[in-house]
């Protein structure tokens, strides 16, 4: 069973589908941007110009990791994907073109925030910047005296299990 996402690609608005020259091969150069397809698992990553990149692994909201054979895996942008070619992913860029797309890792926000979380994160961090946030709520002294108790009794705890164990490793040293 394969593990189906649908990333959102800007360009052109039809489906790329499989398109052959006149020899018979297909024409990886002319194949358009797809608005929104879905990468699967297992899928093949290839070049305009049809070179093999290497294999889909995992898919995230914005990225996805490609497998190389007997090299490191990398993460390329759903962004730098042109569209597809039979049941392959073409990618907007040349083999050589390929380290500077490639990602060790996707990016943090990659799946954590969709764009109009971010959005509104950035909102309300601009507002706080230019002194616009809401205070935060007050805490009253009686609780924090008692949280500060309670982490005095677990610091003294912890020394108490310290010394035991010190105890013990010197015991076991001197035998």
């Amino acid at each position: 069973m394969s593990q189906q996402v649908e990333p959102l690609i800007s360009g052109a608005s039809r489906l790329a589908t499989q398109m052959e020259d006149t020899t018979g091969a297909a024409d990886y150069a002319s194949v358009p941007a797809a608005p929104q397809f879905v990468l699967n698992l297992g899928q093949h990553v290839v070049t305009p110009d049809g070179d093999g990149i290497g294999v889909i692994v995992e898919v995230g909201d914005a990225h996805f990791k490609v497998h190389r054979r007997l090299r490191p895996d990398f993460w390329l942008a759903t962004d730098d994907v042109r569209g597809l070619n039979g049941g392959e992913v073409v990618v907007s860029f040349a083999r050589s073109q390929l380290d500077a797309h490639a990602l060790d890792h996707p990016p943090v926000s990659d799946g954590l925030l969709s764009p109009s979380e971010q959005l509104e994160q950035r909102r309300r961090m601009e507002a706080g910047i230019a002194g616009n946030a809401q205070p935060a709520e007050s805490v009253d002294a009686e609780t924090v005296t008692a949280g500060a108790s309670v982490l005095r009794a677990y610091a003294d705890s912890l020394r108490r299990e310290l010394a035991a164990v010190e105890a013990a490793i010197q015991v076991r040293s001197s035998e």
